[in-house]
Order: C-alpha cells, then structure tokens, then sequence
C-alpha cells in the first residue's frame, strides 16, 4: 500500500468525523509531506469562501507527490505561498518547469565571481575620482 492510498484511507476515515477534522487530517497529511505543504493546505482552506472547496485541491496536491516525491512537491507549494498560486495546474506547473528547484537548495552551489580586473587596468589607472581631462567649456549661443 503506497503512502497515498493510506493517506487517502486515511482521510476517509475522518469524513465521519466531520468538515473541521477533514481539516484538520489534510493539513497533518501536509505536514508528513513537509511544512511548506502544510501552510500551503491551510492558506488554501482560509482563502476559499468554503473551506470544503480547498479539499479537493489538497487531494490533487497529495496525489503529485506520487509523480515528483515529497520533498519537490514541498519546495513547489514553498513556491506556491510565495507567488499566492492556489491550484493543483499552478503547483503541477511548478513542478513540470523545475521552478520548485530554486527551494530544494537554500545554499547556492557555486562561490560568487571574484571582482576582474580589466586587461588594460594598468594602462588606464584609477585616480578615485579625480578627473584628468579638463571640463567641456560652456558654450555661448
């Protein structure tokens, strides 16, 4: 049994139990994906009129996780509050173009470029804001 037919399972098993605990099992499922998925879940939930037409939008974001793996589909949803997206298209597009990548990694991979020093520098040195030309004359019209 994969991880999302028990979460489903799971979550069926709370129906019974009422709207308030659906709730409040989708954002624990949430939370088993990441933290990102869970505050994703619960702005999700608050930001619809009723809070049972962000539940199915939970499902589908449970049901990629399948496809791409907890931890990408928490960096998309990470992505998601960031850009305000609010459907299972926009995380599911997130994923498709790899921009939940830019949150897997919080430490850049790569050193920062050292400032160059231009080839003909020695030619042509700094004098810190001293000018060596002379200004332009004003012109008499």
């Amino acid at each position: 049994m994969s991880a999302l037919s028990r979460s489903v399972t799971f979550l069926g098993e709370a129906i019974g139990g009422g709207k308030s605990s659906l709730r409040l099992t989708l954002i624990a499922a949430g939370e088993k994906i990441g933290p990102a998925t869970a505050a994703f879940f619960q702005a999700l939930i608050a930001d619809r009129p009723h809070p049972e037409q962000g539940f199915r939008t939970c499902l589908g974001i449970l049901a990629l996780t399948k496809s791409y793996g907890n931890t990408r589909v928490d960096a998309a949803c990470q992505r998601g509050i960031l850009i305000k997206a609010r459907s299972v298209a926009s995380i599911r597009s997130i994923l498709k173009n790899g921009l939940d990548r830019a949150f897997l990694d919080e430490t850049p991979d790569h050193q920062p470029l050292a400032p160059r020093q231009h080839p003909r520098s020695r030619l042509f040195p700094l004098n810190h804001g001293v000018s060596q030309c002379s200004p332009i004359p004003p012109m008499n019209g």
